[in-house]
């Protein structure tokens, strides 16, 4: 009787090419990230703004009350890139939190309105507003399998054959 061992997988191939097919899998789950880290903003359930950003946001004619959206800016600079995503660097200050210099103040709604106040609020504490998470979705998943899956095939091929006698 004859053992024939057959095998249509090869996990060393995929060891070489990790890189590239993670680089793969990230150009097609990037566009889900940017959507979802942009809905982490539209969609924000965090502390509400407080009492001073309220009164800045109305000498500037913004009625938002809405917190990581007040002119957009933010929101608008979030943007899938070749290598990864990117947005403005106080969205990182926003989603940890921060302190206020001391001394710090400013006028609303600039120096050059007729009408303007100064607002001193150095040494406040501005709260975190963890904006920066992602869930990948099964779509993502997906992605990621099928690129390992597709990496592990080879052909259908005998690694060991073994006569055995009776």
């Amino acid at each position: 009787m004859e053992i024939e061992v057959k095998i249509n997988f090869d996990f060393e191939f995929a060891a070489k090419n990790m890189k590239k097919i993670m680089s793969e899998t990230k150009e097609q789950i990037l566009p889900n990230v940017e959507k979802q880290l942009k809905d982490n903003i539209k969609n924000f359930k965090g502390k509400p703004i407080s009492k001073t950003t309220q009164e800045v946001r109305m000498m500037r004619f913004n009625s938002s009350t809405k917190p990581l959206i007040d002119s957009g800016r933010l929101l608008n600079s979030i943007k899938k890139t070749k290598t990864g995503i990117s947005f403005k660097k106080y969205g990182l200050y926003q989603d940890e939190g921060y302190k206020i210099k001391s001394g710090h103040a400013f006028y609303a709604p600039s120096k050059k309105a007729s009408f303007k106040k100064l607002f001193k609020v150095g040494g406040a504490t501005v709260p975190a507003r963890e904006w920066l998470h992602y869930t990948p979705t099964n779509k993502d998943f997906d992605a990621v399998f099928k690129n390992l899956m597709k990496s592990i095939r080879t052909i259908n091929r005998t690694i060991a054959k073994k006569s055995i006698a009776f």
